[in-house]
């Protein structure tokens, strides 16, 4: 996760945690000094693996 601002780290942290408390993926959260849209605060990158269907 990418964050403009260190002050957004516990609000980014709270959410990730309600939607991947039972996966525990892997996790960064790195302070960025801004995206090219401005108005964005947060940014998130994700990979998903799914097995062959049984």
């Amino acid at each position: 996760m990418y964050l403009s601002h260190a002050r957004g780290t516990e609000a980014v942290g709270r959410a990730h945690h309600e939607l991947f408390d039972a996966v525990r993926p892997a996790a960064s959260m790195i302070i960025v000094s801004g995206f090219l849209d401005p108005r964005l605060v947060v940014g998130v990158e994700a990979e998903a693996y799914r097995g062959a269907a049984r």
